[in-house]
């Protein structure tokens, strides 16, 4: 993907030296630049759709029913799959996560969700996923640990005044997230997209299905 990317700003990089080199009229350039700009979008989707693209094994696709059973079965890191009829999607189980960080009057807390949403196209036999990644993130910093003062003013931080702030994003399309978690018991296990995507698009391509990664 990075390869086509850069593909399409090396081209337009060299019309853009010529048009200049040429000394073309402000309003050619302008329009130019404002072109380039407007067709990065389907031009994106379309590396996209060619590069988050895998082809079935085999000549054979099994049905939607064998899909869907197939689905029921699909593990992953504890993670299950479950079908919302009315909306037609399945919907891997969250994953989901926090973490506290303490330093010198400062705490910062931060959980993360993640999710996959799937549709199966019976018709055409392939199935299209897309990630969902949420991170709500809270900072809380002593007026003292602001300023520098580190330890000698952490105990009047607490009594006195803190500054917080809190934020939340959210991304969606084709995600790599890859963590090391250890659980209250002591207990740690990694989880990695990475390793969910390749089970996942090994169900269907071998089973004569194709598979889509949906970036936006």
């Amino acid at each position: 993907m990075f390869f086509y990317i850069l593909l399409y700003f090396g081209i337009i990089s060299l019309i853009g030296v010529a048009l200049v080199n040429n000394q073309a009229p402000s309003s050619i350039i302008v329009t130019f630049i404002i072109s380039v700009i407007v067709l990065f979008v389907p031009i994106f989707i379309a590396i996209s759709n060619k590069v988050f693209r895998w082809k079935a094994e085999t000549g054979t696709p099994v049905s939607v029913e064998e899909i869907d059973k197939r689905l029921s079965e699909f593990t992953v890191n504890d993670l299950t799959f479950t079908h919302d009829a009315n909306k037609g999607v399945y919907l891997l189980s969250p994953f989901e996560y926090s973490l506290t960080m303490r330093s010198e009057g400062d705490v910062e807390s931060r959980a993360v969700k993640f999710y996959i949403k799937l549709w199966l196209d019976d018709v055409n036999k392939k199935a299209i996923f897309s990630d969902y990644l949420i991170e709500a993130k809270k900072q809380r910093s002593s007026i003292f640990s602001a300023l520098g003062m580190g330890k000698a003013g952490q105990q009047e931080a607490d009594s006195i005044s803190s500054y917080f702030s809190m934020g939340k994003t959210r991304q969606k399309g084709m995600i790599s997230l890859s963590t090391s978690i250890t659980s209250s018991d002591g207990e740690s296990f990694k989880f990695s997209t990475g390793a969910i995507h390749e089970e996942l698009i090994n169900l269907f391509t071998k089973n004569g299905w194709s598979v889509q990664g949906k970036v936006f």
